[in-house]
């Protein structure tokens, strides 16, 4: 039966070996000493003689190696860094990871190397794409909508000039709300007040009658707030 009196280094080492994340052990100059059975198994490394005594970032793609080399860099300051990023197994299967390092110290609390757990996230990550996607298509899909909505307009006051007048003025304003959704981007979900401001007047800054705008802080909005004062 496992109690506190039983949790010797013995145990914990088991604990860690037996953890269904990717548990290694890194020199101080961040190579691989250790990597766990499960965590060999979700990197798909066959042969751990493949991989140790590797630079650790070696093993991630181009565009992540300077973010791993960095989280080395904090947790040698004694911090615990989290990231999360792409690498692909050791057979070129997609995946993502939530990792974290920290320090690891000797007996006396001196620096010995680094601890890294890597959890697998692949499946959130997926459904997090698949949503910014179906999020991108409705946001095209509205942005024709309000350009059929002021096309219909426009065809609706043809040959009168006093619909035609209002007509314009609408699809300045219908044109307005579309650009609110160009704000958000899948790497940008914030966008900032003094833009949105910018965007949403522009239509009724005109040469006969000229708007002026004060000072707008640059405070950070998410869609729905964009939305609702658009």
């Amino acid at each position: 039966m496992l109690n506190a009196a039983a949790l010797s280094r013995e145990t914990l080492a088991r604990a860690f070996e037996q953890s269904v994340d990717c548990v290694k052990l890194l020199s101080l100059d961040g190579r691989i000493l250790w990597m766990n059975p499960n965590g060999q198994c979700a990197m798909e490394i066959d042969d751990f003689n493949a991989v140790r005594d590797l630079r650790w970032s070696s093993l991630w793609p181009v565009e992540a190696q300077d973010t791993v080399e960095q989280s080395l860099e904090g947790a040698q300051n004694g911090e615990v860094i989290r990231f999360d990023a792409y690498c692909p197994t050791a057979k070129g299967n997609p995946r993502w990871w939530d990792v974290s390092v920290s320090r690891a110290e000797d007996d006396n609390g001196n620096p010995s190397g680094f601890l890294s757990i890597s959890r697998d996230i692949t499946v959130a990550e997926k459904a997090k794409q698949t949503a910014l996607l179906a999020a991108k298509e409705i946001q095209h899909r509205l942005g024709n909508t309000l350009a059929v909505v002021g096309a219909l307009l426009m065809g609706f006051a043809r040959g009168s000039p006093e619909r035609e007048a209002f007509a314009k003025e609408m699809q300045k304003r219908l044109s307005a709300l579309n650009s609110v959704q160009k704000l958000f981007s899948k790497d940008q979900p914030l966008c900032r007040v003094d833009a949105l401001m910018e965007s949403l007047t522009a239509p009724f800054d005109e040469s006969n009658a000229s708007l002026t705008m004060g000072t707008v802080p640059p405070v950070s909005i998410d869609r729905g707030q964009a939305d609702a004062i658009a």
